[in-house]
Parts: C-alpha cells; sequence; structure tokens
C-alpha cells in the first residue's frame, strides 16, 4: 500500500475553511478577484500542471496516472485535477463573471480514493456562485 501523502507541512498550508465528510477532510478557499489577486485562465493552468506530471515522470504522455478535466457547471468552469493513484482529489473553480475562484482539496485515506472521486462530482453539482 502506498505510504499517504501528510495532509498539511506547515501553518501556511492552513488555509480557508474545513469539513470532515465521510471520513475525508474537504479544504476549500475562496477569493475574489482583486487588482492584486488575479487568476489564470483554466486552460493556461491545465498546461502548466501536465508539464510538471510530464517532466516528473520522465515521459510526454498522461497516461501514468494523471488526470485532469475542464468542465461547464452551473455558473462556472471548473479545472478538476489529481493523480489518479494519490488520497488527494483537487479542483478550481471559476465563476462566469471571473469575480471569484475556489479551490477544493480533498483527502482521503487510500482505500477511500473511489468515494472521494464519486464525493467530487458531488460537490461539484452542488456549488453555486451567486
Amino acid at each position: 500500500m502506498k505510504e499517504e501523502e501528510p495532509l498539511y507541512e506547515s501553518q501556511t498550508d492552513l488555509v480557508g475553511e474545513f469539513f470532515l465528510v465521510n471520513n475525508m477532510v474537504v479544504q476549500l478557499v475562496n477569493r475574489a478577484r482583486t487588482a492584486s489577486n488575479s487568476f489564470s485562465p483554466l486552460e493556461k493552468t491545465r498546461a502548466t500542471f501536465r508539464e510538471m506530471f510530464t517532466s516528473t515522470v520522465g515521459e510526454d504522455d498522461l497516461s501514468g496516472g494523471y488526470y485532469d478535466d475542464i468542465k461547464n457547471i452551473n455558473n462556472y468552469k471548473v479545472l478538476v485535477y489529481y493523480y489518479q493513484f494519490a488520497n488527494i482529489k483537487r479542483f478550481i473553480a471559476l465563476d462566469n463573471m471571473g469575480l471569484y475562484v475556489m479551490r477544493v482539496s480533498i483527502h482521503c485515506h487510500p482505500q477511500d480514493i473511489s468515494t472521494a472521486d464519486v464525493f467530487v462530482g458531488v460537490l461539484l453539482n452542488s456549488i453555486i456562485f451567486k
């Protein structure tokens, strides 16, 4: 069995709101767009994450266990990304007006990865930016 990644390594990692849902720790970090806090387009963020993954594994394809997808849901656009074997699932959601961003991390035990995958879908379909 793979060793779990540390939940948080320092106090600076402890931002946002935390919830315990079905033995999973869910971290939500919400930010408003300001002059000093702009957001990259999700396509650019996705390209950066893909480049980091392929340089880490030393291959040019994503078949080594990395997953990402950009979707339009309700009134926002979301980039879901994670290593398929990892016990952390992540996504970034941007509202359609470009005013807010939400970053979400879902931490689970390795045996609960499939439960976390299902929860990502449930959570995504319940988010509505106002």
